[in-house]
């Protein structure tokens, strides 16, 4: 068996993550603003609805989205204050 060639391991995936994660939030920040745009320029219950019925699955990844640093901050001040 011949030596294999040492691997060259890359950081590009390290390097990729935030641009990612910057994607991700213009995407939702974009949706949200068209959301709001359209309500203030169309002020019915069926727009309300229709924009309900077709953007009701961005609630539950929002609500994770958000959550997840709010559920930190209270959870390093609650461990700060038990600290003290």
């Amino acid at each position: 068996m011949a030596d294999l060639p040492p691997t060259i391991h890359s950081d590009d995936e390290d390097d990729e993550m935030p641009s990612v994660r910057a994607f991700i939030w213009v995407l939702f920040a974009f949706k949200l603003a068209t959301v709001a745009l359209i309500l203030y320029h169309l002020r019915t219950w069926q727009s309300g609805l229709l924009i309900g019925a077709t953007t009701w699955y961005f609630l539950p990844v929002l609500a994770v989205l958000v959550g997840g640093p709010i559920l930190f901050q209270i959870r390093l001040r609650r461990v700060r204050a038990r600290r003290e």
